[in-house]
Parts: structure tokens; C-alpha cells; sequence
């Protein structure tokens, strides 16, 4: 039997995998890089020296000079590189949770689209359609992207589904998986409007939702160009990643169990080596 699901989850692994690659990636490319500057004992202190030009757009002359600077420079020196480094490899970390996230809610979106196409009856159980008139797929769609947000459509799943129900608590992390999704949901806003930028309204969040203490099992918090910030190395990234990863399979399992659809899905299995096929 088919399930209608296994093809949105693979869809979703597939682009994870490629965001967690990239950052793998560039923690190891900027180490090995940091520890070569290291032992180069180069004569000088600047590895790198970066200055923002633009146009003036109201001269239209092109025999004018119009290409302007500022007094801003940046610098990569070899004195601040491990500070300097960290930080990048934070940044990046940053960008692949977003990234993530984005993911995970076209993923969202796809998945309740395909249950409600296939059992149209459950429109009305959570009242986004009360017509009897059968609809096609897109229609659907629209009526699942339209909802306010993130946690409208995870409301949608807790009604649509008991064992989501019974698993959204008492799970194997032990954690309410609804609270942090929405603290994630609140840190993806954080590190996409306002720069990594710790600001009073999200310290006044996690007062208000007692969300300080899942906040800190992952995420730190670090002074940059006098800023407080959301600071991320790579392996606390990867391990929000894989809770989202997480949570993405248990509402691709309880759907597919409402459903009664097979809950199989197919495990990479590593190719031969190159020593085990020449000694075959």
C-alpha cells in the first residue's frame, strides 16, 4: 500500500541533509583555514580587509566618477581569528536553523494539504471548509497556506490525530514538543529580523512562557559588536535541526497511522568499498 506522505518527508530529509552538509562544510573549511593562518607565522596581522562601495545613482554621467566608500572597514586579523572564526561558523549555524525552519513549514504545509485531500471529510473537523463540494488539491493548499501560522497548522494535527496527541508530551525527549517548536519558531525570528540580535520583547517571551530553561539546553547567548546575541556552534545547530527532523517524523507517522498507511521508510544503505569490491 502507498503512502501518500513517505515522498513529503523524503522531500523534506533531502533538503535537511543538504543544509546540515553545507554547514559541516564550512565549520571544517574555516578551522582548517584558522589553524594553516596559525602556523604560517606570517610577517603581517591582516589576513583580510573588506571595504562596502556604491553608486551615487543621481549622477548618470559614466565619464563621472560616482563609486563612493565609507569610513567602515573589515577585518580578519590573524590576532582576533579564532574569535573571528567562531563567530562566522555561528552565523552559519544561524542561517541552517532558519533555513531549516522554512524547510520544515513547507513541509508542514504539504503534508496536512495531502490528508485533507485525501480525507476531504476532515475539513470540517477543523473547520477549514464546511461545503461538501469536492475539492482539488490546490484549492487545498491555499486554504492550509492561509492560516495564520506555524501553530494554527500544528493545532490542526493535534485535532486530526490521536497518537499525536499522546506523543506531543511524553516522548523520547521528554520535552513538550509544541513549546519548542514555538520557542524555535520565536529564535527563527530573532536570527532572520533582527540579526542574531537579542532584543527586551524576546527576553519578555521566554518570562512569560517559561521557555528560558529549553532555551539555554540549546542555544548561548554572546556579546558581538556590542550586541547581545543568539550564539550557535555547529553541534548544537545540528542538534536543533535534528529535533525539528524529529518532530517532522512524528507528524508524518501519526497522519499516516490515521490514515493506516504503511510507516516504513527506506534507510541509506552505504555503497561497497572500493577495498572490499577488488577483493570480491
Amino acid at each position: 500500500m502507498k503512502n501518500y506522505f513517505l515522498q513529503h518527508f523524503e522531500n523534506y530529509i533531502s533538503e535537511i541533509l543538504a543544509i546540515e552538509g553545507k554547514l559541516i562544510v564550512t565549520e571544517t573549511c574555516m578551522q582548517e583555514y584558522m589553524k594553516q593562518m596559525k602556523k604560517s607565522k606570517l610577517s603581517y596581522n591582516d589576513l583580510v580587509t573588506a571595504l562596502t562601495s556604491f553608486r551615487d545613482l543621481s549622477i548618470r554621467d559614466r565619464s563621472k566618477a560616482n563609486l563612493l566608500t565609507s569610513s567602515f572597514s573589515y577585518q580578519l586579523t590573524l590576532d582576533e581569528i579564532e574569535n573571528d572564526v567562531s563567530d562566522i561558523i555561528s552565523q552559519q549555524s544561524c542561517l541552517s536553523v532558519s533555513q531549516a525552519y522554512e524547510v520544515f513549514e513547507t513541509y508542514l504545509i504539504e503534508i496536512i494539504t495531502e490528508f485533507l485531500y485525501q480525507k476531504q471529510q476532515h475539513l470540517k473537523t477543523i473547520k477549514l471548509y464546511i461545503d461538501d463540494t469536492v475539492l482539488i488539491r490546490e484549492d487545498i493548499r491555499k486554504m492550509v497556506k492561509s492560516a495564520r501560522d506555524n501553530k494554527s497548522r500544528i493545532k490542526w494535527v493535534q485535532k486530526l490525530s490521536a497518537h499525536f496527541r499522546d506523543y506531543e508530551r511524553k516522548n523520547y525527549f521528554d520535552v513538550d514538543i509544541i513549546k519548542w517548536f514555538d520557542l524555535v519558531t520565536m529564535v527563527r525570528h530573532v536570527l532572520v529580523h533582527n540579526r542574531q540580535i537579542i532584543n527586551v520583547n524576546f527576553l519578555n517571551y521566554l518570562e512569560d512562557t517559561k521557555s528560558k530553561d529549553i532555551f539555554d539546553s540549546q542555544f548561548k547567548r554572546k556579546k558581538i559588536n556590542n550586541n547581545v546575541c543568539i550564539y550557535l556552534e555547529k553541534n548544537p545547530a545540528s542538534d536543533v535541526i535534528h529535533w525539528l527532523s524529529s518532530f517532522a517524523h512524528l507528524i508524518f507517522k501519526s497522519l499516516s497511522i490515521e490514515l493506516g498507511m504503511p510507516l516504513e521508510i527506506p534507510r541509506y544503505i552505504p555503497p561497497l568499498s572500493n577495498f572490499y569490491n577488488d577483493n570480491l
